[in-house]
């Protein structure tokens, strides 16, 4: 383990009509990834003006870009964010301190309550993961970890309208232990980090979810949204009903 300066990096933007300005470790070629999150890219919304989402869970937050743009279009959801890199959260303590109903967790998410190693990227806090890969380091620190099934049983609500999740090859077993709730989960955002977690995730959702949007830009990594299907079927309705189209 080793200590390591960090400089912070800062992004002025206006998101749904609001200026805001976003802060990160700076890192190589990071920047682009971040700001793709802030535009929606990563996380787009589903059925706009129509779906309200109240309730908002997202699961390694980093420095809240994610957070930050769900806030921005969704002001009265209440969020809860998970984050075990202590750099990380310090900066999605600051990007998050304009929002209300915001609720923050230093801690990841995995089978049992404890601590773990967290182990560095190679190029930046992105890449951070409980399971080392080729991108990590040999560098770590030591974080909290909250068993998923107590961090949900924990949480102020039942039914959660967004799940959000990016935790570095940690996203199926975290959805493994709430396999018996996903029926109270409306959406479904996560990046993916393999094709066999991928096709894996898509068998485990396929009973209860459609695939909404999906973006890869390169194998073994990419973005997906899913939709339970009775919340597209709602929405599609809702949308049909504000337009009127020529009958045949």
């Amino acid at each position: 383990m080793s200590a390591t300066t960090h400089t912070d990096e800062v992004i002025d933007l206006v998101i749904a009509g609001r200026p805001a300005q976003f802060t990160f470790t700076a890192a190589p070629g990071l920047r682009p990834f971040v700001e793709a999150v802030l535009r929606g890219d990563d996380y787009p919304i589903v059925f706009p003006g129509v779906y309200r989402p109240e309730t908002i869970v997202d699961v390694g937050a980093h420095a809240g870009a994610a957070t930050v743009w769900f806030k921005s279009h969704y002001p009265d959801a209440h969020v809860t964010c998970f984050e075990p890199c202590k750099d990380s959260f310090r900066h999605l303590s600051a990007n998050t301190r304009g929002f209300d109903g915001v609720k923050l967790w230093n801690r990841a998410l995995g089978e049992e309550t404890g601590e773990a190693q967290l182990f560095s990227g190679q190029y930046s806090s992105m890449q951070h993961s409980m399971k080392p890969n080729g991108e990590n380091t040999g560098d770590f620190e030591w974080i909290s970890v909250w068993s998923t099934r107590e961090a949900f049983d924990a949480l102020p609500y039942e039914r959660i309208s967004i799940l959000k999740m990016d935790t570095e090859g940690l996203e199926l077993e975290i959805l493994r232990a709430i396999e018996d709730r996903l029926t109270s989960i409306d959406v479904v955002y996560l990046e993916y980090h393999s094709e066999a977690d991928r096709l894996a995730i898509d068998r485990l959702l396929e009973p209860y979810f459609q695939l909404y949007a999906a973006r890869a830009d390169c194998p073994h990594r990419g973005t997906n949204t899913y939709v339970r299907d009775e919340v597209l079927a709602d929405c599609a309705a809702r949308v049909a009903e504000q337009y009127v189209f020529p009958k045949s």
